[in-house]
């Protein structure tokens, strides 16, 4: 059964770049919190070239002047969120909402329609792009479990193990002990 992961990592900052996208070329950095422990959340890799990271308060990110700071937006989550959902629904009836910043599709029966999962996984990632998301999207095949188990009615109508010795066969007693069996 082949399925896809979209992932959008450092979401909240997704978020953020996607409802301003004139601060992709700043150095940006999300805080959250109520005043004087407001922390920072999420850092653009600018900002962390420049020494921000994530827990530090926001008082010490002031003192870099050319960062760019911008309070952790639940309504920006959300609405990134809705467009992650909206990109995977586009490929597949079948969606599970995994996590704020995670969606997962079954994909069985989408390769007729989108072609094969590395196309689709392309297509997956060039939707989402345009929804202004930088997500990192995987795909894959995962054996049904029915593949690999046994059903239930099997192991009942399974023949019990046969003795050798009833069989004809013998085997020479083994004497001593040996370290490796566990008995």
């Amino acid at each position: 059964m082949p399925f896809a992961c979209i992932y959008v990592p450092n979401f909240s900052l997704a978020a953020a770049l996607r409802a301003e996208p004139e601060l992709q070329a700043r150095a940006v950095a999300i805080f959250e919190g109520k005043p004087p422990l407001e922390k920072i959340i999420a850092v653009q890799e600018q900002a962390g070239r420049m020494g921000i990271a994530h827990g530090m308060t926001k008082a010490q990110a002031e003192l870099c002047s050319d960062l760019t700071l911008r309070q952790r937006s639940r309504l920006q989550e959300s609405s990134a969120h809705a467009a992650l959902l909206d990109c995977a629904q586009s490929f597949s009836p079948c969606v599970e909402d995994a996590a704020c910043d995670t969606a997962l599709l079954d994909l069985a029966g989408m390769e007729s329609l989108f072609g094969s999962l590395a196309e689709i996984s392309q297509a997956i990632y060039n939707r989402a792009a345009t929804l202004g998301l930088a997500a990192n999207v995987r795909s894959s095949y995962q054996r049904s479990s029915y593949q690999r188990w046994p059903r239930r009615s099997e192991k009942r109508n399974r023949q019990p193990a046969r003795n050798p010795q009833s069989l004809g066969h013998t085997q020479p007693a083994r004497t001593g002990s040996s370290a490796g069996n566990c008995a």
